[in-house]
């Protein structure tokens, strides 16, 4: 074998073997649900039965008993947006969890006065070893909350432009918004109780703001804050679906969808048939230049 045929069978098989390596690590992003690490939702999956959409056009044609969770970390076009308020204003029910995403869009849409601060809530005395990680009361009489009595944040923001009546879950009177971010309460900023969850209204259905989609993360869901998403599992009767499409996807993901475009293309009969036919071309090569020089 010729150092040049070495190299390029050398170089083949390098791209085969990153091509499978590619293929088969797990997710690393946040929130997705294959992710099996801290910060994926794969948990959340296996509690609440989440069905998993890469577009919002994959949702069923009726919505009534539906609940569709979204964290809007990319921006809505215009269809994603109509397909949305279709959804909730036919009985859907929108659970959209955001801190610093596009979650104001789609309020801003559907005609909402309730909004996203993007301002990081932080609670010095109320909170989980941090005052990054808030603890925050929760409503009683509600099926989102029952069993509760708090629940654990994380970098989460709070709610602005709800009415009090529509508040599930609130910060406690210690809490403040760091708008600077320096972790100190300043003169002028935020204190006292914020909401953080709240629910509203919106056609035949209703929508459920919620401060931080940290809770829904591997890391995150365990004690009260499961029993959240097992609380939000019970009341969706017709099923619960979690968007993908507007997650931040990384490079690795580019990469992972381009091989499966890929393989739906070689896998079509005409591409499969000449591939074949290439291999073994390739293969025989040597037997035939064999037999010619023999002849």
């Amino acid at each position: 074998m010729t150092f040049h045929r070495f190299i390029a069978w050398f170089s083949l098989g390098l791209a085969l073997a990153t091509a499978v390596a590619i293929w088969f690590v797990p997710p690393v992003e946040d929130f997705q649900p294959d992710n099996p690490f801290w910060n994926g939702s794969r948990q959340l999956k296996e509690v609440a039965r989440i069905t998993p959409i890469s577009s919002l056009a994959e949702l069923p044609p009726s919505p009534k008993g539906v609940t569709l969770i979204v964290i809007p970390y990319r921006e809505f076009d215009g269809g994603e947006l109509e397909l949305v308020s279709h959804f909730v204003d036919g009985g859907g029910t929108l659970v959209l969890a955001d801190d610093f995403g596009w979650g104001n869009q789609l309020l801003e849409y559907l005609g909402l006065a309730a909004r996203f601060s993007g301002k990081v809530l932080l609670d010095p005395l109320f909170n989980y070893k941090s005052r990054w990680l808030p603890r925050v009361g929760v409503a009683i009489g509600d099926p989102l909350t029952a069993g509760l009595e708090h629940l654990t944040l994380n970098y989460a923001t709070v709610l602005e432009g709800v009415t009090p009546e529509r508040v599930l879950a609130t910060s406690s009177s210690f809490s403040f918004l760091d708008g600077n971010g320096n972790g100190l309460a300043d003169p002028g900023e935020p204190l006292g109780r914020q909401a953080v969850m709240s629910r509203e209204a919106f056609g035949e259905g209703q929508v459920v703001l919620l401060g931080d989609p940290s809770v829904f993360i591997s890391g995150m869901l365990t004690g009260e804050n499961l029993k959240l998403a097992e609380n939000i599992a019970r009341t969706s009767e017709a099923g619960l679906y979690f968007d993908q499409s507007h997650l931040t996807i990384s490079n690795l993901r580019h990469a992972q969808d381009g091989l499966r475009a890929l393989r739906g293309f070689v896998f079509k009969p005409p591409v499969s048939v000449a591939m074949v036919a290439v291999v073994l071309a390739l293969v025989l090569l040597p037997v035939w230049r064999q037999g010619s020089r023999q002849e």
